[in-house]
């Protein structure tokens, strides 16, 4: 099963809390989060990597799981297979809902994807959509272990009454991929997880940094 985890990365403003979980992190966590230069930056590597180490102690004894990771805002996700025979692909994001970049929809969206954000009644719905399908694309493009090498218009993601899911994409990743998407109330963000099999877990779990 694919299971997620959020965490509220605000607490590590506190320099008491923050060295709590920064000792705790492997080195190369650590290095990571040293290297940025914004303090916003290192409270997200670091809650992301705690995240990571406390579901490795949970559900993956060998370390040898699938996970991802992404970070928006002041909140961090970590998703893992937790049986590592299953998966070959796992990609999660998280986006904090702001304003709606019309320009970007534009650019970097379909044209039938662009048409249906601009079709939504008000300005909020189009916020919705506009961030749903973000975390969409990118969890999917996170998957494919590609990234931003691969043109978010060069899929295309539609909805149906279970879901989300891929309409078109790319010859070479023509086995199945599979949607999930959460909602916890009060964090205002956007959440996808996508991978090449349907066993996520039916709810999100907050986890206390």
């Amino acid at each position: 099963m694919i299971r997620t985890w959020l965490a509220d990365v605000s607490v590590l403003k506190s320099e008491v809390k923050y060295q709590e979980c920064y000792q705790k992190l492997p080195p190369e966590r650590k290095e990571k989060a040293d290297k940025l230069a914004r303090e916003q930056g290192r409270w997200q590597s670091v809650g992301a990597g705690t995240l990571l180490e406390r579901m490795r102690s949970r559900y993956d004894p060998t370390g040898k799981a699938l996970y991802n990771l992404s970070h928006s805002g002041m909140y961090a996700i970590c998703s893992m297979e937790d049986d590592e025979r299953r998966s070959t692909k796992l990609g999660c994001d998280i986006e904090v809902i702001k304003e709606y970049r019309r320009k970007v929809a534009a650019h970097f969206y379909t044209e039938t994807e662009f048409h249906m954000i601009e079709n939504c009644a008000g300005e909020e719905e189009k916020k919705e959509l506009f961030y749903r399908f973000w975390v969409l694309k990118e969890s999917f493009m996170k998957a494919t272990r590609l990234g931003t090498a691969l043109s978010p218009r060069a899929f295309e993601i539609g909805f149906e009454e279970t879901g989300a899911r891929l309409l078109s994409r790319p010859e070479e990743f023509s086995e199945p991929f599979f949607y999930r998407e959460y909602e916890t109330e009060g964090v205002g963000a956007k959440i996808a997880v996508c991978a090449d099999e349907d066993d996520f877990a039916p709810e999100l779990h907050i986890e206390i940094l």
